[in-house]
């Protein structure tokens, strides 16, 4: 016999109770099959829909009482604007005429000559109305013209009137001892008259001789 095959033996004599005692190893359990997973064919890049990219939303910040205080930068100066141009302010109207009465006015414009006697023109004119005097002599070698243009304007008991007086005076002859030249006098105003009182409105002299005039007005109502 051969050896080795009489030590197996000898050893499964001696202990029967321990080779029966263990059990023989378990098999191991089969490995799962693998899960099929069925693979869908990927989309290629011709056929998949490319969305226009977006901007990522940005997100709000709420102020919290601890965030630290912005400061702001001071609001820039106001630029007064260019004044408008200014124009010159229209001249008040006239007060408007008070209706005329009606009245007449007798003008009497006196001319007074320290050489020689007084001339005198008179005047009838309405309220409110323009008159006119001319006098002229004729035939001489020195003509004598006295002219007055007169409106009056009654208020209450007085008479605001309106006068222009004119004047050429001849001078005296050359045979006289004191000649004197040709003179020309004018006078324009406005003054105020009581009714029936003549006033001395104008004084002249001549700066060549002694010789001298005066202007004396006088206006009546005739009512």
């Amino acid at each position: 016999m051969n050896p080795r095959s009489v030590l197996p033996l000898a050893l499964i004599s001696l202990s029967p109770s321990l080779l029966f005692a263990q059990s023989p190893p378990a098999e191991p359990p089969a490995a799962p099959e693998p899960a099929r997973v069925a693979i869908r064919p990927q989309p290629t890049l011709s056929s998949v829909p490319t969305a226009p990219p977006t901007a990522p939303p940005i997100p709000s910040v709420r102020p919290t009482s601890e965030a630290p205080e912005v400061l702001q930068a001071p609001p820039a100066p106001k630029v007064a604007p260019a004044p408008a141009a200014t124009t010159a302010p229209a001249a008040p109207p006239a007060p408007p005429r008070a209706p005329a009465q009606m009245l007449n006015v007798q003008i009497e414009v006196t001319l007074a000559d320290s050489k020689g006697p007084s001339k005198t023109v008179l005047l009838t004119v309405a309220d409110g109305e323009m008159g006119q005097n001319r006098t002229q002599t004729f035939g001489t070698s020195n003509p004598f013209t006295f002219n007055a243009d007169a409106r009056p304007v009654i208020v209450g008991s007085k008479i605001r009137l309106h006068l222009t007086a004119e004047a050429t005076i001849p001078g005296t002859g050359l045979d006289s001892p004191d000649r004197t030249p040709s003179l020309n006098l004018r006078q324009s105003q406005m003054m105020i008259l009581n009714d029936g009182i003549s006033v001395e409105i104008a004084r002249a002299a001549d700066p060549v001789s002694s010789r001298a005039f005066a202007l004396s007005v006088k206006a009546t109502i005739q009512r």
